[in-house]
């Protein structure tokens, strides 16, 4: 119970050993591609940007992926397939999967009779998620500079 695979196994939404496990990391993840999913696939007047400003659904989507990267971060944070990956790396992994959901997304809309697949979407999806896991990653390193401390005291 007291080595360095414990942490690991133990690891919170946002990285910080012992404070959660790996189970919450995936309700999370669950949780929130549901959600992105729902908003997605609601019927929208018009095909989908059925609102009078213009260009809100791609803020929509940007946003709404900026938080498919941040569920997606602590999956593969604690993922025991790419926990080792280096921090470049898993901000890589976490975009890829985000800007594929988004691909995946826009081609289910597409072929919907309420919704419309545009790239522009999928272009703000992309760029959303890279805002989300730069968001992680900052938070990731900022975390990794702070002292902890511990029973022992400052490490």
């Amino acid at each position: 119970m007291n080595g360095e695979g414990d942490d690991e196994r133990h690891m919170s939404a946002v990285g910080q050993p012992g404070a959660g496990s790996a189970s919450h990391a995936w309700m999370i993840f669950g949780f929130v591609y549901t959600v992105v999913l729902l908003l997605m696939f609601i019927p929208m007047p018009g095909g989908g940007g059925g609102t009078s400003v213009r260009h809100l659904d791609k803020v929509v989507h940007l946003a709404a992926w900026s938080m498919v990267s941040l569920g997606t971060w602590p999956v593969v944070r604690v993922f025991r397939a790419t926990r080792r990956l280096s921090i470049g790396r898993r901000f890589v992994f976490v975009v890829m999967i985000a800007t594929l959901f988004g691909v995946v997304v826009e081609l289910i809309q597409g072929l919907s009779s309420y919704r419309s697949a545009d790239v522009w979407d999928a272009v703000a999806d992309m760029v959303g998620a890279m805002l989300g896991a730069l968001f992680c990653l900052w938070r990731e390193r900022s975390r990794a500079r702070r002292p902890s401390i511990s029973a022992h005291g400052v490490r």
